[in-house]
């Protein structure tokens, strides 16, 4: 036999040279007749292709409407009834926790102050001389009527009552001096001011409005067949006017809204925050990757594709059955050998 290719050959050759990832499987001509038979018929050469997953099917990307929430936003209010002759801030500047926004006139409670003062010290006064009178009495008991004893008695748990009232009044009249400087509890943005300097304000009347910094949240609605690829994302975006912000899921609320048939989600900002109010579109990226339909094969009456493992084998992996022309989510890694082209011979099994 001549040891010359022929012309058919040759080309075959070097078309497999020009194509390097080309693999190459003995496959038993009638693949369909199973492997009892595939022992008696002779082996052809059947070449195919591999790509990495990471190569053909992106990362699946996530998205979703969204807006920023703001969690705490507060009016504070006059616990006096006072004149305004203050207002350090204005709408828009930073305010840290404890600092004053807001002074009251407290001279008629200074007064009051010094009045309450005045009454205790008569008081305490009274109720030392009424212990006296008491005690005298006890000591002449045999000289002076029970019903004298009594009065004295009386009059000394009388003085020490109103001693005790005019002490918690004390205690009052101070805490409305206090109250007249009004406080933020925490680290805010004044939003507005309620009132103006030289305005008389009540008791409970509104004066400042503040919004408390570091804690917004952004609401999203999120079909309930995605919340599972949200928790597991590491990569979350809140995405307004072209700008990203990180964010992280902090809970799924337990209900589905009836309208949209979603479920609600929180998520809290990892570092700068968008403006209160924000709207634009959560994005995050899933564990799985996109699968175009055209990558599919097709063995026996399954759905799926074809790859070729660390020891050259080669395994079907079942599919769910794609919506037409709509990509496959596959949950592989993504250095996995996917055997794409044609696939219609091939059945799982080691290679030869």
């Amino acid at each position: 036999m001549s040891n010359e290719s022929s012309p058919i050959s040759a080309n075959y050759e070097k078309r497999l040279r020009l194509r390097p990832h080309k693999r190459h499987i003995n496959c038993p001509l009638p693949l369909r007749l199973g492997a009892v038979l595939a022992l008696f018929t002779p082996a052809f050469a059947v070449a195919f292709e591999t790509a990495h997953l990471a190569d053909i099917a992106p990362v699946a990307l996530f998205s979703a409407p969204a807006q920023v929430l703001t969690q705490t936003l507060a009016t504070l209010s006059a616990e006096v009834g006072a004149r305004v002759i203050e207002l350090p801030y204005r709408a828009g500047e930073s305010i840290e926790a404890g600092e004053v926004v807001a002074k009251l006139d407290c001279q008629k409670y200074h007064i009051a102050l010094r009045q309450r003062r005045a009454e205790i010290k008569q008081l305490q006064a009274q109720l030392a001389f009424a212990q006296e009178q008491l005690q005298r009495a006890q000591t002449l008991s045999s000289n002076i009527s029970r019903e004298i004893e009594q009065q004295r008695q009386t009059t000394l748990i009388t003085t020490e009552a109103q001693l005790a009232a005019n002490q918690a009044a004390l205690e009052q009249t101070q805490l409305d001096i206090d109250n007249c400087q009004i406080r933020t509890p925490y680290d805010a943005t004044l939003i507005e001011q309620l009132v103006s300097v030289g305005e008389f304000v009540a008791l409970g009347q509104g004066v400042i409005r503040l919004q408390q910094r570091q804690f917004d949240e952004v609401e999203a609605q999120i079909p309930p067949q995605q919340l599972k690829s949200l928790q597991q994302s590491r990569q979350i975006e809140f995405i307004s006017h072209d700008t990203h912000y990180p964010v992280a899921l902090r809970a799924a609320l337990p209900v589905v809204t009836p309208q949209q048939h979603s479920r609600p989600v929180r998520l809290s900002f990892i570092a700068k925050a968008a403006l209160s109010g924000s709207h634009g579109r959560l994005q995050w990226q899933g564990e799985s990757r996109l699968l175009p339909p055209r990558y599919l094969a097709h063995y026996q009456t399954q759905t799926g594709l074809f790859i070729l493992n660390a020891e050259r084998i080669v395994e079907f992996i079942a599919l769910p059955t794609p919506l037409l022309g709509r990509a496959v989510s596959v949950e592989l890694a993504a250095d996995t050998l996917i055997i794409i082209g044609d696939t219609d011979t091939l059945q799982p099994g080691p290679l030869k």
